[in-house]
């Protein structure tokens, strides 16, 4: 019986460690593939979808480059920077 525990305590641990270790959940999202500065025209080399972790996209991310092409930029946005419907248009 002193045998099994250790057993059954490192099969506990490797189960909560294997529980914490797990990958987020991810969505794929459009993302600026190069620095773009306010009212850039967002063209199709300008942007690349990426897969990012759920909890850090925005509601209102876009999700494919042709709701985005074409549009300008209201913001500044830098590489590697997720795109959102409230960063396109014409700056107010």
């Amino acid at each position: 019986m002193k045998k099994i525990l250790p057993i059954v305590g490192m099969i506990i641990i490797f189960l909560v460690a294997m529980t914490l270790l797990r990958p987020a959940p991810s969505a794929n999202v459009l993302v600026a593939a190069a620095d773009m500065k306010v009212g850039h025209v967002i063209a199709d080399q300008d942007v690349q979808i990426q897969a990012m972790p759920t909890n850090i996209v925005p509601s209102d991310a876009i999700l494919g480059a042709a709701d985005a092409v074409g549009q300008p930029l209201r913001i500044d946005r830098g590489q590697g920077d997720i795109l959102s419907l409230s960063h396109l248009g014409s700056v107010a």
